[in-house]
């Protein structure tokens, strides 16, 4: 069981919903995650997601922040915010569901003791493959504060020797035949 989880939530057919699964494909295609941090690309979970966050110590979730804001505007919201519904992640279609799944995980006593979320305000979340390019711009911001809460947790990864490609397979031309 890790100890830190990195998940990214979204769905990758809506647009810049994909920052999620695009941020945690390029943390893994760009640093080497040490002993006891895990990161998943969770796409869009429902209960399911309980087995992957019980026990764990300590929680990133990255994601499409919905609210006021520029869009690309990276923002970084702690456990309290999440708990008290802050209304700058209320209208993220993920946000009930996390903050349940951990709401009845610290009922039954295996909630991560500290969460944070990490996400940028997206342009758009239409029926398309790719993030918009404001939220194109905002994945290394995004990546340098999920890399800094790691950092603070004594769980700094290794940037890679030879960096690979993410792969961003929703953002490939559909094959035709």
């Amino acid at each position: 069981m890790p100890r830190v989880l990195v998940i990214g939530q979204g769905n990758v057919l809506l647009g810049d919903e994909a920052l999620g699964p695009e941020a945690i494909r390029t943390l893994e295609a760009r640093w080497e995650l040490p002993p006891g941090v895990e990161a998943l690309e969770i796409g869009t979970q429902g209960l399911n997601l309980l087995p992957f966050l019980a026990g764990v110590e300590a929680l990133v979730a990255v994601g499409s922040l919905h609210g006021r804001g520029t869009p690309g505007e990276v923002r970084v919201l702690d456990r309290e915010a999440l708990w008290r519904d802050d209304p700058e992640y209320r209208t993220s279609p993920h946000a009930y569901g996390l903050r349940a799944h951990l709401q009845a995980l610290e009922f039954a006593g295996g909630a991560p003791s500290r969460v944070w979320v990490v996400g940028a305000i997206p342009a758009d979340v239409e029926l398309r493959g790719g993030l918009s390019p404001a939220l194109k711009a905002a994945v290394p911001g995004v990546l340098d504060e999920v890399l800094a809460l790691l950092r603070g947790l004594g769980a700094a990864p290794r940037p890679r020797a030879a960096p690979l490609p993410p792969d961003l397979w929703w953002e490939r031309p559909a094959q035709g035949g």
